[in-house]
């Protein structure tokens, strides 16, 4: 009955949305409208053995659900909005946010709905792209599993943004630079981060991202990319102070000059390092390990495409510090792996089926073990 209820709600959500973009292609023929969406649905089971050794399973249907348009002023100049929810059979309410932070440190909670894109574009098709309003970003490592470690918005069924100003220049004919600033609410941020990172102070309104990304993704690097964030003022040190939270990582994919005509394979990393974190004392976690001053965060993957016609299958290892707290595909002060297979239908169509193990690497304070995590997800995800 509540797997029903939340099928019959999701459809009070979505079709006067999608039956009115239907309605408006229908009627508008110009080019200046885009109409672009994504419903992506699925089973996702997790069972947890949590740090008193007890174990829980939760089985439950998720979807994500994004209607959007992009209207084209000119060559140059365009505007684009978006509504997407995220939904499960284990929520417990539905409801519209509209608040300028977070419904929580990972975005939107299930059960929520609120525009995750409405910015204005101006781009000269050339050397530059400037983005003003609510975006989205996705500076991650690629392949068959996406994944990052510092900046990527809405991964899985997950919905989050970033408010602020986006600048990208072509400053060489194979290298992007990029500018990011985002404004964060003294109750939160729209993009991910865990505790004790917090904006209350004034000084860290305003977070920082910088990075150069290599153009070329054919030939031997599929990604080569080197990023910086800095967030002011935001988590207090052993002394009191207020501190800047700071991080430099790298991104680089390798596509294996192998002649083997019936399948790529695609090799790639993610390393980044935080010189200045929060102590143990503050992640809650046992002093019976000596704390460090810096963290460091890493992922690995090896990806097999069209192993056979339209199937994809990658496998990933991922490590990520304590004190590692901005990293949105990875809990902190975890190791995972993860074998994921892909099937696509077609360029609209595709259908996912991932395997995952999470390992706590340091335990909190009081614990009587480390916790593990298994979870399995079989989703399916239509683009138009």
């Amino acid at each position: 009955m509540k797997t029903i209820q939340f099928y019959a709600g999701i459809l009070l959500i979505i079709w006067p949305v999608l039956s009115n973009t239907l309605h408006t292609q229908s009627l508008l023929k110009s080019d200046n409208f885009t109409f672009h969406g994504q419903i992506r649905t699925g089973y996702y089971f997790i069972e947890t053995k949590n740090n008193a050794g007890e174990f829980s399973k939760t089985p439950e249907w998720r979807m994500r659900a994004r209607f959007g348009f992009t209207y084209r002023v000119n060559e140059k100049f365009s505007f684009t909005s978006r509504l997407a929810g995220r939904y499960s059979t284990e929520q417990d309410k539905f409801a519209f946010w509209y608040h300028p932070y977070g419904a929580s440190s990972g975005g939107l909670r299930l059960g929520q709905t609120a525009f995750d894109m409405f910015f204005i574009e101006w781009s000269d098709k050339n050397r530059w792209m400037v983005q003003l309003g609510r975006m989205q970003h996705g500076f991650h490592l690629r392949g068959i599993l996406a994944k990052g470690i510092d900046r990527y918005t809405s991964s899985n069924v997950s919905i989050q943004w970033v408010d602020g100003i986006w600048l990208r220049y072509l400053i060489h004919p194979e290298w992007y630079v990029h500018i990011i600033s985002q404004y964060n609410h003294r109750k939160g941020t729209t993009s991910y981060y865990s505790s004790p990172i917090n904006f209350i102070e004034p000084a860290s309104r305003f977070t920082f991202f910088a990075a150069v990304e290599g153009k070329e993704t054919s030939g031997l690097w599929n990604q080569r990319e080197l990023s910086i964030t800095l967030m002011p003022s935001s988590f207090r040190n052993n002394n009191g102070e207020n501190t800047a939270y700071w991080a430099l990582t790298g991104r680089l994919g390798i596509n294996l000059p192998l002649d083997i005509s019936f399948m790529n394979i695609m090799i790639a990393g993610e390393a980044g390092y935080a010189p200045a974190t929060p102590a143990f004392s503050q992640l809650n976690l046992s002093t019976d390990v000596e704390s460090k001053d810096c963290a460091v965060a890493w992922q690995a993957s090896l990806n097999f495409q069209d192993i056979f016609k339209n199937h994809n299958i990658g496998f990933l290892y991922g490590h990520t510090d304590p004190g590692w707290l901005i990293a949105p595909s990875f809990r902190n002060n975890t190791n995972t792996f993860e074998v994921r297979h892909q099937y696509r239908f077609n360029r609209k169509l595709s259908s996912e089926i991932r395997y995952r193990i999470r390992n706590q690497l340091i335990m909190p304070i009081d614990a009587s073990i480390k916790r593990k995590d298994d979870d399995l997800y079989v989703r399916i995800t239509y683009r138009f």
